[in-house]
């Protein structure tokens, strides 16, 4: 089983569709990831990985935290910097869940 302690250590489920697998080793620049069953996207880059199976994904600083995606899932993103309200606003009954993310911007 591909899936060891090791590894079940090192990433993180978010629910059910939605894993993150920081690098936790000092000086280390790569991640080892174990995908569960199904089809995992990479958010930030859109790479596809097939679940069942053991990766090794780069991740040097600063580049965000690696963030993958089941197929099937949804995953709202909304850059915070737009947020602002300038009036009282009323909201009756609103359920929702959202996730954020603030994409970091290129030098």
């Amino acid at each position: 089983n591909l899936y060891d302690n090791r590894i079940m250590n090192e990433q993180f489920l978010i629910g059910t569709h939605l894993m993150a697998t920081p690098v936790l080793h000092q000086g280390a620049d790569t991640v080892k990831v174990y995908f569960p069953q199904g089809a995992w996207y990479n958010i930030h880059s859109g790479q596809r990985f097939e679940g069942g199976k053991e990766y090794t994904i780069l991740n040097k600083l600063p580049d965000p935290v690696p963030l993958f995606l089941k197929d099937g899932g949804i995953l709202f993103v909304q850059d915070l910097s737009l947020i602002h309200i300038s009036e009282p606003t009323r909201l009756l009954s609103i359920s929702y869940a959202v996730f954020c993310l603030k994409k970091k911007k290129k030098i």
